[in-house]
């Protein structure tokens, strides 16, 4: 059998996928999460010198071409920092020269223009018995892609269970529902003296509703095949035919321009349209809050 058609078999593909994960960074740095504010010189000095170090064990440079940076925070504060101004914060930290700290630049990659994917996330220590970390794992962005692209053949195997968006979608209906008949019995309570039993369910509710949402509107890989199709090696030959072309476009329209999400066009390159970009961006996001009130606050389990 030729390797090309090796390749082709289910464990060809498992080893070319494994050899995909091997190439992947991983760098665990222990150290409380902070912002460019909070975080001392020391441990920002700290935290650059564990980057490097890992990477130069591992045999490692910095990327120099594109690629996806996956990064969580674990932390053990109970009101931690934004999680945008914590991720620039560490984006700045892993490639940018601070000569107020140290000597180092381009330590895991170039420009922050490399990272085509980003991936942030926070864990809680609700139980108290995490050590708190920054867990990061960076690979080139045309593995990610080929795993895409696996994923989509893989696919053809099984079939998708088209109903679990409605069930999603159903289980935030009746949830809501409940909330709603739970503040409709506010008056009633609080006159019978259930005061705090009212306020502990309807937070319960409200957060159990919240989650619901999430769930309901979380990416799946079946978007991000449609988001892919285009660079698919199987639709290559497709690549300037009007109408596959236009397919894939309303099919990436389909995943990316859904209505939980915000569109704010181009990031801005000239001078003076920073100022244009961050004033679309605040009405943006007003926008988005006066429609999906349910959302704001934000609760967690640590917020009981």
């Amino acid at each position: 059998m030729k390797r090309g058609e090796y390749l082709e078999t289910r464990e060809g593909k498992r080893i070319e996928k494994t050899k995909r994960f091997i190439k992947n960074v991983w760098l665990d740095i222990n150290q409380e999460p902070g912002t460019k504010k909070s975080l001392s010189i020391e441990n920002k000095k700290f935290f650059r010198s564990e980057v490097k170090r890992i990477l130069k064990e591992g045999g490692k440079r910095a990327f120099r071409s594109d690629i996806t940076l996956d990064i969580q925070f674990f932390t053990s504060q109970d009101h931690p920092p934004p999680i945008r101004t914590l991720t620039k914060n560490y984006l700045d930290l892993l490639h940018k020269p601070m000569p107020e700290i140290d000597n180092l630049e381009k330590i895991l990659f170039n420009d922050d223009d490399q990272i085509k994917l980003l991936i942030s996330n926070y864990h809680f220590d609700f139980f108290g018995d995490s050590e708190a970390k920054i867990r990061i794992r960076a690979y080139r962005y045309s593995l990610f892609k080929k795993d895409i692209e696996l994923a989509d053949q893989l696919s053809h195997d099984f079939e998708f269970d088209e109903g679990i968006g409605n069930r999603l979608r159903n289980d935030y209906d009746n949830r809501y529902d409940s909330y709603i008949g739970h503040l409709n019995d506010k008056k009633w309570m609080l006159e019978n003296g259930m005061e705090e039993s009212f306020y502990q369910t309807k937070q319960f509710q409200l957060q159990s509703l919240q989650e619901s949402y999430l769930k309901s509107h979380e990416v799946t890989y079946k978007d991000l095949l449609y988001i892919f199709q285009s660079s698919f090696r199987k639709n290559k030959i497709y690549s300037n035919v009007p109408e596959f072309r236009k397919l894939w476009e309303t099919l990436k329209e389909y995943t990316t321009l859904s209505f939980n999400t915000i569109a704010l066009g181009g990031a801005p390159i000239t001078s003076g349209e920073s100022k244009i970009f961050k004033k679309n961006l605040g009405a943006k996001l007003n926008e988005f809050k006066s429609k999906h009130k349910i959302l704001f606050l934000l609760y967690t389990n640590s917020d009981h």
